[in-house]
């Protein structure tokens, strides 16, 4: 006689049907160690130090070319083309007059106007480099059923990433031209997984590929 089985539903604290509570799981969600359960059982990403956590620091974007005193907005830079308005900035990074700000407005090919004072002066000598900053927007470990196969999937600024399981984690391109800072969203479904992020079409990846549904 064939074994019978049974299918348990699994719903945070507010689900009153569910037979297995998430935040009572034997294993930790998905196996992200920066998530925990929060008082209504979801699974939701520690604050953490925003800087290390939240942000990714891009690669050098331009330098500072003309002494920017502290006390006032106006950092004086070689060139503006890769920021944006309301776009976070990081000088200095790692070094001792490192700082952050926001950009209020531009002035093409000459400075970057900040929301805020600058703490510490940077001089042309010092040609302090100056970085965009952008949001980690979406995170999901995707596992496929009917394989082993695991990939973390990452969203920052217009990018898909899936990062490598081994020690380093580099990241692969997977899909560009996302529009920025978007909160994205994940569901695993069978052997693909969904991603939307209320901009674009729905998009699915089956761990190779990524496509429009």
């Amino acid at each position: 006689m064939p074994s019978k089985k049974k299918i348990f539903r699994i719903g945070d604290n507010s689900d009153p049907f569910a037979d297995v509570k998430l935040n009572r799981l034997p294993r930790e969600a998905n196996g992200i160690k920066n998530m925990y359960f929060n008082e209504w059982g979801r699974l939701v990403k520690r604050a953490g130090y925003a800087k290390y956590n939240t942000n990714i620091v891009a690669s050098v974007s331009t330098t500072v070319d003309a002494n920017s005193a502290s006390g006032q907005k106006v950092l004086n830079v070689t060139a503006t083309t890769t920021f944006a308005v309301a776009e976070a900035v990081i000088i200095n990074s790692g070094g001792d007059r490192e700082e952050t700000g926001v950009i209020a407005s531009i002035q093409a090919g000459v400075s970057l106007t900040l929301e805020v004072n600058l703490t510490y002066t940077h001089t042309q000598a010092q040609a302090d480099a100056v970085n965009n900053m952008h949001k980690i927007s979406g995170l999901q470990r995707f596992y496929k059923q009917t394989e082993s196969s695991k990939y973390t999937l990452c969203v920052c600024d217009t990018i898909l990433y899936s990062l490598t399981n081994s020690a380093g984690h580099a990241g692969t391109s997977e899909k560009t031209g996302l529009t920025a800072e978007a909160d994205t969203h994940f569901a695993d479904f069978i052997d693909t997984c969904l991603i939307a992020n209320g901009e674009e079409d729905l998009l699915k990846f089956d761990g190779t590929d990524v496509w429009t549904v």
